[in-house]
């Protein structure tokens, strides 16, 4: 397995092959120049960072342990296409980005996943669905379908709304669903 992979174009075209095989829990992959990448299969790793290009996500399922960071002020694009993403954590926190992820489906799969989408952007998300214990630091953004799991956890920022055209948590008595304020005394919407 590899530790570290540093995607630096400036050229398009650059296509991703891993065979579906998995790069390794341990695995971070980066992006970075002014180049164009396509995914042409699933995608197992640890980490992804995207700084600067453009990611075509191409409707490969993938499948990202740790989390996904979208950082920089460089230009970038990323296109989720009709992709299933399964996250720990989401964190995109920069200027600069074009982002679709209006067919996409990103499940926060961890105990201790976090999604956090940047103020400075209007996105709409697809679909996310919950199935463990997430935190939202969201900016009124808007998601197209939200699901909430059974036992399931989401803690929304204090101040944050979330914009939700279709909304579904069907906890049972065994496995209850919690949604709250992540700040004490500081309402959240939905």
């Amino acid at each position: 397995h590899f530790d570290e992979i540093h995607f630096l174009s400036d050229s398009t075209g650059n296509n991703i092959y891993t065979n579906n095989q998995s790069l390794g829990r341990n695995s971070e992959l980066w992006f970075s120049g002014n180049g164009g990448w396509t995914l042409q299969d699933s995608l197992f790793i640890g980490d992804m960072t995207i700084e600067s290009g453009t990611l075509d996500f191409n409707d490969q399922y993938v499948e990202i342990i740790n989390r996904l960071s979208i950082s920089s002020t460089d230009s970038k694009t990323v296109d989720f296409g009709t992709s299933d993403l399964h996250l720990e954590s989401y964190y995109y926190t920069t200027s600069g980005l074009t982002l679709d992820a209006s067919e996409a489906t990103i499940y926060l799969d961890g105990n201790n996943s976090r999604f956090r989408a940047n103020p400075t952007s209007d996105i709409t998300y697809n679909k996310v669905i919950i199935d463990g214990k997430t935190v939202f630091d969201f900016y009124d953004h808007t998601i197209d379908t939200l699901e909430v799991r059974p036992g399931s956890w989401l803690s929304i920022a204090g101040g944050d709304t979330l914009f939700l055209n279709s909304f579904k948590a069907e906890g049972t008595l065994a496995d209850s669903i919690t949604i709250k304020s992540a700040d004490p005394g500081v309402q959240a919407v939905i």
